[in-house]
């Protein structure tokens, strides 16, 4: 014998067995609205420009260009390119205090024995 009873958050019935098994529950009937598709997994990748490009997006953006073309011509971002002129450090700079290594010492750790 089945039971049904009212789910609040599908407004669906749930139908349950009298007996109460565990596997009793039957999923709600969803064919009434549609199913939103997912949203695209985005992973964060590496950006796609040099620290050489940048830099010459600054020089370009310091010497009179603007940096909505000087972005464009290097293919840098516009924001980065904009926070960079006003002063903000390159992330690897600007956390370099935070890391168990020096620089130079890590660097040198890199290379191998």
């Amino acid at each position: 014998m089945l039971i049904g009873i009212p789910c609040p958050v599908s407004r669906a019935t749930v139908e349950l067995e009298a007996a109460g098994a565990p596997n009793a529950i039957s999923p709600p009937n969803r064919t009434d609205r549609p199913i939103p598709a997912r949203a695209a997994l985005t992973t964060l990748s590496m950006p796609k420009y040099t620290e050489e490009a940048l830099q010459n997006a600054i020089r370009d953006v310091e010497s009179g260009t603007s940096a909505k073309r000087a972005a464009k011509t290097w293919g840098v971002p516009r924001s980065t390119l904009q926070n960079r002129v006003r002063g903000s450090k390159p992330r690897r700079e600007a956390y370099e205090s935070l890391q168990r290594l020096p620089r130079t010492r890590s660097d040198s750790w890199s290379s191998g024995p």
